[in-house]
């Protein structure tokens, strides 16, 4: 009879959101049918989710901010130790058919990382069995959702616009009339060819827009090693133990944080030859954009911020290409895809890959700096760069140079 009340209540949930979102492609709604009856059939994984909420504690900043808002949903807070079956359903299918905006892109995520803040019980519903199984299934819904039409609107659109304002926007080529998904938007073009700094050879071409962060030069093998910006990288790992790796022991990485208003595609950094290319982390083995490990990934405190601990990245999906030139050595560029649906998908010679698919740049071949080399589909995203040790040791600059653009108070 238990079983009954709640099948009757995520069948309600999931008709009320299918009438509001009835240009959703009925295979997008498919994940979360599997999940209603996951959670009505199998005793123990309602069991595992029961325990995972009551498990939940708030971090030092409290609990999130809620990212619904219904009838049913109107609190502020969005408090999982007082949530239930139906709760946890409503979220996920909320998340799924969420249109980011400037103000509540982060609210989802937020909610997410909370669920597994000092939480073990979380951790064994979601990186393990069927939870992380239907973990992604669930990537690959929501990706085919940010895809589709249903995920952008002309109004979606309006409010972008203001937020990045007309200058900024006035940057990209921008449809005539306008665009047809959310991965359009995010993976626009810009309206004029970039225009490099400096020609000069010896110059470090920035691979795409974003924050920068120098990270210490002294990159390690395998051991976390702490820098002056509370970082650390393992270079190893993060090349997947690749036998170039010692190239890069004691030298230097910047990393490059991109913001949803940025310009998402990836650039060669210099110019060489491909000695290394590959996609790490393309198996089902992933819970939301994550190899295994998204608990400790949040309880260290890494939410791919400027003070994010890079070693973590390792257990990222990711896309690392090293280049060898023949004056300045080895560089290495990691594609980092962050958060949820996170694709890193390649641009050669007019076609599109995915990555599921082998990586485009064959070793041998050559790229100039500069040259597009691939792009981020919905999801944050991070661009490490290392060098060899005493080729870049840290950002120079000229008197007069522009360091960035300011904000107004």
């Amino acid at each position: 009879m238990a079983n009954s009340a709640l099948l009757d209540q995520l069948d309600s949930v999931l008709a009320h959101y299918r009438n509001t979102h009835d240009d959703v492609e009925d295979v997008v709604w498919e994940v979360m049918d599997e999940l209603k009856w996951m959670l009505v059939e199998n005793d123990s994984f309602r069991l595992a989710v029961s325990n995972a909420l009551s498990c939940a504690i708030a971090n030092s900043y409290g609990w999130p901010e809620s990212p619904l808002h219904t009838a049913q949903h109107s609190a502020s807070l969005w408090i999982w130790r007082e949530k239930e079956a139906v709760d946890f359903f409503t979220f996920f299918i909320a998340f799924l058919v969420n249109i980011p905006t400037p103000q509540s892109s982060v609210l989802f995520y937020m909610c997410l990382y909370g669920l597994f803040h000092q939480n073990p019980a979380a951790s064994e519903l979601f990186c393990q069995g069927e939870g992380l199984q239907w973990s992604h299934r669930f990537i690959r819904a929501r990706g085919r959702f940010m895809d589709s039409a249903a995920s952008w609107s002309l109004e979606c659109q309006a409010v972008w616009r203001k937020a990045m304002g007309e200058q900024s926007w006035q940057r990209f080529a921008i449809p005539a009339n306008g665009f047809e998904s959310y991965n359009q938007f995010f993976t626009r073009e810009l309206r004029d060819p970039i225009q490099q700094d400096s020609d000069e050879e010896s110059h470090y071409i920035a691979p795409c827009d974003g924050i920068v962060n120098v990270v210490n030069q002294n990159l390690g093998p395998f051991s976390q090693l702490g820098t002056k910006f509370e970082t650390s990288l393992d270079v190893t790992t993060l090349l997947y133990g690749s036998e170039h790796s010692e190239a890069f022991y004691g030298g230097t990485a910047t990393s490059t944080v991109l913001l949803p208003t940025d310009y998402h595609h990836i650039h060669a950094p210099i110019s060489g030859t491909i000695v290394e290319s590959r996609l790490v982390g393309c198996d089902s083995g992933v819970v939301f954009g994550m190899s295994g490990q998204f608990e400790r990934f949040y309880n260290d405190g890494n939410v791919g911020g400027y003070k994010t601990h890079y070693g973590a990245f390792g257990v990222y999906h990711r896309y690392y290409i090293i280049i060898e030139n023949p004056v300045y050595g080895k560089v290495a560029l990691i594609a980092i895809g962050l958060d949820d649906v996170n694709s890193i998908v390649f641009k050669d010679h007019g076609c599109t890959q995915s990555l599921a698919d082998d990586p485009p740049f064959p070793v041998g071949s050559t790229v100039q700096a500069g040259q597009k080399l691939a792009c981020f589909q919905y999801g944050g995203s991070t661009v490490l760069t290392l060098f060899q040790q005493g080729v870049y040791p840290a950002i120079r600059v000229k008197q007069g140079a522009s360091l960035g653009a300011l904000s107004p108070i």
